[in-house]
């Protein structure tokens, strides 16, 4: 069995087309891995760059850290500050009720003291005024 012309033209023409196609497939291989690399090479340049970055946000992440720490504790002491204001407050005003109601009492004593005072001045009076015609 031997094949004609015709076929193995035809057989070439199915042969170099697949080559043909392999050299496209091959050359946009080659075109994609020049591209890559050279994205490769941009990104390389980067790392630097982005790894100094990194590290003064890390830095910075530390600096905030600190300072929350710091505030938390201010804070609490604040809140034990507020409190100790909020219990001083509240005896003061106990104590302010006291001197009130001692005040309250003092003023009645007065005013029934006052009364007796006025009283007692009356009766000397009366005491020592003459009673009827003078000689």
């Amino acid at each position: 069995m031997m094949a004609t012309v015709e076929e193995l033209e035809s057989r070439m023409r199915f042969v170099e087309s697949t080559i043909a196609g392999e050299k496209e497939v091959t050359l946009a291989v080659l075109q994609q891995a020049v591209r890559n690399g050279a994205v490769l090479n941009t990104l390389r340049a980067d790392v630097p760059a982005i790894s100094t970055r990194v590290d003064q946000l890390a830095a910075d992440a530390a600096v905030a850290n600190a300072a929350l720490r710091d505030h938390s504790t201010k804070l609490a002491v604040l809140q034990q500050d507020v409190a100790a204001i909020r219990n001083d407050v509240t005896a003061l005003r106990r104590g302010q009720e006291e001197l009130h109601t001692r005040l309250d009492q003092v003023q009645t004593d007065m005013a029934a003291r006052l009364e007796a005072m006025e009283r007692n001045i009356a009766a000397i009076l009366a005491a020592v005024t003459p009673r009827g015609p003078a000689p």
